[in-house]
């Protein structure tokens, strides 16, 4: 008889091999989607026109391009490159709005540090 973790092991990868056989199966009953049905950062086609500073503190919306129904979006180096630019102008306002919280969050606390302190 086999140890119970060895017929666990393989029962979890029966179930993961189930898993992706159904997902196969799904796929290509369902076809190909078009790019920017699934991806919404393939939407937009226009190349942007500037790269957002450093010193913007929350970045602006891509622009929304509706495409005809039917018609696929190749997916081309400009894409990839749009995608990493927006993706550092998020992480540029996040990274900006937390350090506006950690400075809003230290001042509170320093206050309520010294209120306690001082016995008021």
């Amino acid at each position: 008889m086999l140890p119970r973790w060895f017929r666990a092991l393989l029962a979890a990868q029966i179930a993961g091999l189930g898993v992706l056989v159904v997902m196969a199966v799904h796929l290509t009953a369902d076809g190909a989607h078009t790019v920017g049905d699934v991806a919404g950062w393939a939407r937009g086609l226009h190349p942007p026109a500037a790269r957002p500073s450093v010193s913007v503190p929350v970045p602006t919306a891509p622009p929304r391009v509706a495409l005809p129904l039917g018609q696929a979006v190749r997916i081309t180096p400009f894409l990839f490159r749009r995608l990493n630019q927006d993706t550092a102008a998020t992480a540029v306002g996040e990274y900006a709005l937390l350090r506006q919280m950690e400075v809003a969050v230290a001042d509170q606390i320093a206050q309520i540090l010294a209120t306690r302190h001082s016995g008021g």
